[in-house]
């Protein structure tokens, strides 16, 4: 994960790639997904960004797909990428993480992309709240003694074969997905 400790200002280097997926029933579908390194294999969720509530966070994005792609990292006050960054190319985001909670980070807003967060580009955004760690939000009340991420998600093999005249409107996933896991496979969670 992109975890930062004891500094203000966080980098976290993220790489949008294509790849692959094995189901539990042995089928294989095309996704997309951020990567932790250049050349990397990519992640279901993407990698996990922690930082503290204040902290700012810097996050460069180099476009491996086809197409151009940018991030959105809703809950956090920044301006919407509405540009992004074409195939090839590299662009930066940063913002401060002002809100505390847990949060989905995601493909943003290009006109056509619509296809890009069903295809595998989102991940977890953590902002750990000023009040400390093992608290959800900057309250006493929201204490707990256990934490295990859970993202869940979803995939229509129909649009992952054909991420670009796949019709949404037509969308119907088949899997369900624990952590980029599909069930059966997603295993037992701890805590």
């Amino acid at each position: 994960p992109c975890s930062f400790d004891g500094v203000a200002t966080h980098t976290c280097n993220l790489w949008a790639e294509s790849g692959s997926l094995l189901l539990a029933d042995g089928e294989t579908v095309p996704i997309w997904g951020y990567a932790d390194s250049d050349g990397g294999a990519p992640q279901l969720p993407g990698p996990i960004i922690i930082a503290n509530e204040g902290d700012t966070v810097i996050v460069n994005l180099t476009n491996h797909l086809a197409e151009a792609t940018s991030m959105v990292f809703p809950s956090q006050t920044m301006v919407p990428d509405l540009t992004g960054v074409a195939p090839g190319g590299s662009t930066t985001y940063t913002f401060v993480a002002s809100n505390p909670g847990t949060f989905l980070y995601e493909a943003g807003l290009l006109p056509g992309a619509q296809h890009q967060v069903p295809m595998g580009l989102y991940g977890a955004l953590v902002v750990v709240p000023s009040i400390g760690a093992g608290h959800a939000y900057n309250d006493v009340a929201t204490a707990f003694d256990e934490e295990v991420l859970l993202v869940l998600s979803e995939i229509d093999p129909d649009l992952n074969a054909n991420p670009g005249t796949f019709d949404l409107r037509d969308y119907n996933p088949s899997y369900k997905l624990i952590n980029g896991q599909s069930y059966p496979d997603s295993g037992d969670i701890a805590v």
